[in-house]
This record gives structure tokens, C-alpha cells and sequence, in this order.
């Protein structure tokens, strides 16, 4: 099986690493992939699904790798609907579960229920196949088609309730990063835990963001929101809000350490840069 998540992420990261993010996470015989247009905060949600599917299979006795292609709000042609494809393949006579999502955010529970569907149908998977056309994004002409699982098989898994069996695995406490002043963990499906020496506190998960956190050698970057953010220092001190000017409805910031300061910017013509040892953030227009 070593080969075939060789084959498929060599030709992954060939295919798309020169002009997109990519995360990679595994756990026991699950692994996932996920591709985006920039580093989100939905990158954190790797960890926590290889975790939790990995959980979800071994209850079910599932043996098999389980391989999760994810693309992220990434989309070759024009669709306006989120897609699930699953299959259940061959590769050097070993038998793996592929789930290709292509989703503007994983809800984890819904998760649950596809996977332990597509587990339990596995056999099944090849007749529930379904072809969507492929429309040209500036055109809006058809250019081909291509296969996905039957949508209404999937809003009607989607609509399913949890499993109680799996709602132990929603209070789990998942490491999602840590160095040596930061610890920080997924918990209960709704907060981020974080915690060093000095600070101990929870906050809100927002699926939509584009940077949930940042780790730096300074301290750590929080954006609770689009065009906001804070820092803590390694000293575990918090410092004060920032806002981000946003052009045009933009919601697109990155930013980048370059010493002893981070630039910021929400899209060609304005950037910032934020100096944590001095707490100020200064606007730059391009």
C-alpha cells in the first residue's frame, strides 16, 4: 500500500503544488490529502479527520487503507454544489477506500457518516456512481463530464443523525500543534484549547478562515476572523486587536515572518506590516 500513497501523492503535489497549498496527515491505515488555493484554517481540520476516521474504521473492522483526497474550495470547472465520490479500488491486489471531497468545509460529524457508509457499502460504491457535466468557468459551455457519488445519496447521508457510538469521538482532544512555549488542541468539535506557561484559554472555531493560527519564533497569530487578528507572544502575553482594511469585499490575507515582523496583505494594492515587539501594524499601499 506504500506504493500506491506514493503514485497518488507524487502525482498530487506534480499536479498542483506549484500554484496551491497542500496538507498531508495520516493515522494507523488512514491517510488525507488536502489541496487548497492558501494555507486556511481548514488545513488544522487534517489532523483531527485522520484521527478520528482512523477511530471510526477500527469500530467497524475495517482493515483496508482509507485514503481522503480533499480539495478545498478548488473546483476544475463551474459547479455551485459541494461533491463527494467514493470508491472502494484495487491496487497491486490490495483493496482501499478512496473519498474524493471536493467541499468548502468538512463538517466532521457528516464525515462520520460518509465514511461509515461508504465502509459498509464499500461493494456497493461502483452502482451509486453519478455523472455530472463540466461547464468552462468563463465560458459557462460544456467541456466533458466527469463521476461523482449520487448527490442525493449523499444529502440524504448528510441528514442522517450521528451515531451515538460516535459522539465520544466528537469530545476528543486532538493535538493540532504545539512547539515549545504553544500547545494547542482540537476539543469538542467547537473550540480550539490553547495553552503555555502563562495562558490557558478557549476560542471559537470558524471554518471560513483563511489563517486560523500562525506559529512564528515571535509568538503566535490568531485570526478570529477574515480581516482581524491578534497576537500572543511567547511570554504568553496578548496583545490588541488588529483590523485588516478590506478591498473590494476581498477576504484573501496572507502573511509571512521576515525577522522580526510579519507582512500582511488583503490583496495587490494594500499590504501591512504587523511588529509584534512594538504591537503596530503599518499599512503599505503597493
Amino acid at each position: 500500500m506504500k506504493n500506491l500513497v506514493f503514485v497518488l501523492f507524487f502525482v498530487f503535489n506534480l499536479s498542483f503544488a506549484h500554484k496551491d497549498a497542500i496538507a498531508q496527515d495520516s493515522c494507523g491505515n488512514t491517510r488525507i490529502y488536502m489541496r487548497s488555493a492558501f494555507k486556511y484554517g481548514e488545513f488544522n481540520k487534517t489532523k483531527v479527520i485522520v484521527q478520528i476516521i482512523d477511530k471510526v474504521a477500527k469500530e467497524l473492522n475495517y482493515i483496508e487503507d482509507i485514503l481522503i483526497e480533499y480539495n478545498h474550495q478548488i473546483r476544475r470547472y463551474y459547479s455551485e454544489n459541494d461533491e463527494v465520490f467514493l470508491e472502494y479500488r484495487k491496487f497491486r491486489n490490495e483493496n482501499y477506500l478512496k473519498i474524493k471531497i471536493t467541499d468548502t468545509n468538512i463538517d466532521i460529524e457528516q464525515f462520520i457518516n460518509i465514511v461509515e457508509f461508504a465502509i459498509k457499502n464499500r461493494k456497493k460504491l461502483k452502482s451509486l456512481e453519478f455523472k455530472i457535466d463540466d461547464f468552462d468557468v468563463e465560458t459557462n459551455q460544456k467541456v466533458g463530464s466527469h463521476i461523482v457519488t449520487n448527490p442525493k445519496i449523499i444529502d440524504s447521508i448528510n441528514n442522517q443523525k450521528l451515531n451515538e457510538k460516535y459522539i465520544g469521538l466528537l469530545n476528543s482532544k486532538i493535538e493540532i500543534f504545539h512547539d515549545e512555549f504553544f500547545q494547542c488542541y482540537w476539543l469538542k468539535n467547537k473550540y480550539y484549547y490553547l495553552k503555555n506557561d502563562m495562558i490557558e484559554t478557549l476560542y471559537s472555531i470558524e471554518d471560513n478562515l483563511l489563517f486560523s493560527n500562525e506559529l512564528t519564533s515571535l509568538g503566535l497569530v490568531i485570526f478570529h476572523s477574515n480581516s482581524q487578528f491578534f497576537f500572543i507572544n511567547n511570554n504568553g502575553e496578548i496583545l490588541k486587536n488588529h483590523s485588516l482594511e478590506e478591498i473590494n469585499n476581498s477576504k484573501v490575507f496572507y502573511f509571512f515572518e521576515r525577522r522580526d515582523k510579519f507582512y500582511v496583505t488583503s490583496d495587490r494594492e494594500i499590504g501591512y506590516y504587523y511588529l509584534p515587539d512594538l504591537d503596530k501594524l503599518l499599512k503599505v499601499v503597493n
